[in-house]
Order: C-alpha cells, then structure tokens, then sequence
C-alpha cells in the first residue's frame, strides 16, 4: 500500500492544489450516482405497480393506480442524470486540461533550462515521450482511477444509510 501511495503522492499533490475545483467535480459525479439511482429505483417501483396493479384487476380486484406521479419522476430523474452527467464531464475535463497545461508549461520552463549537452545527451523523442506519457497519466488517474472508486463507495455509504 505505501508502495502504491509512493507512486501517486507527486500526483496528489498536484490535485491537491485545486482541491475545491477536483471536490466540486467530485460532487457533479456524485449527483450523475444518485440520480441514475432514483431513476433506476422508482422505474422499478412504477414497473412493479404496475404489474401488481393488472394482476389486481386480472383477478377481479378494485386497484388503481396514479401512472403521472412516478412518470413526471422518471423524466426528472432522466433528465438530471442527463444534465448532471454533462456538466460532470465538461467541468472535470476543463480542470484536468487547465492542471495538464500548468504541468506543461512547469515541465518546459524546467527543460529550457537545461545546457545544450545535457539535452543532447537523449534524443529529442526520448524526452517527448517520456513528457507526454508522465503528463498524460494525470488525465486517467484522476477521471478514472481516483473519483469513480470513491464516489461509489460514497455512494454505497448513502444508499446503505437511506
């Protein structure tokens, strides 16, 4: 475990520094979580009445059953999903590409100072590489590694509360 924190302690620190922008996306994607979940929950619910309100009446029993209420709240909770998700990704994108270009333009001032042997001592492509795949990682770390595994299990935490 502390080999792995080793590992992704420069980038936390990175994310660190715009915590409240990195916790407001996390927030968004927490809203797109409960939001699929509501959705998910009063479908089956209205789906579940439904059923049991024509086993009703297939067996001569008085049901009724109100199909405008849970209907107005599947399209709420679709299109809250739909709104959250999008403004999700556009707002954890936007940060991650602003913190991407503050690292390359930290990146390239370092470099630029460096002597004209020490550059020639590796090839131009080694250093490019090497600059874009270490850079590159803080893109998949935070919006794929880092948020979707904790608001899961924030959002287990809730469901399990509620």
């Amino acid at each position: 475990m502390r080999a792995i924190y080793r590992d992704f302690r420069p980038w936390l620190l990175l994310l660190l520094r715009r915590r409240r922008r990195f916790l407001l996306g996390a927030l968004l994607v927490f809203v797109t979580l409960i939001a699929g979940l509501a959705l998910l929950g009063l479908s089956g619910w209205f789906i579940t009445a439904s059923a049991l309100a024509g086993i009703a009446l297939s067996m001569g029993l008085p049901a009724r059953l109100d199909v405008y209420v849970p209907g107005g709240g599947i399209r709420f909770f679709a299109l809250a999903r739909t709104i959250a998700r999008y403004m999700e990704r556009l707002y954890n994108h936007n940060t991650v590409l602003t913190l991407l270009a503050d690292l390359r333009y930290r990146v390239f001032g370092y470099l630029t100072r460096f002597d004209d042997a020490r550059l020639r001592g590796e090839r131009a492509s080694d250093w490019l590489s090497r600059l874009t795949a270490d850079i590159d990682t803080l893109d998949n770390f935070y919006l794929r590694l880092l948020v979707p595994p904790l608001v899961a299990l924030l959002g287990v935490v809730v469901v399990v509360l509620l």
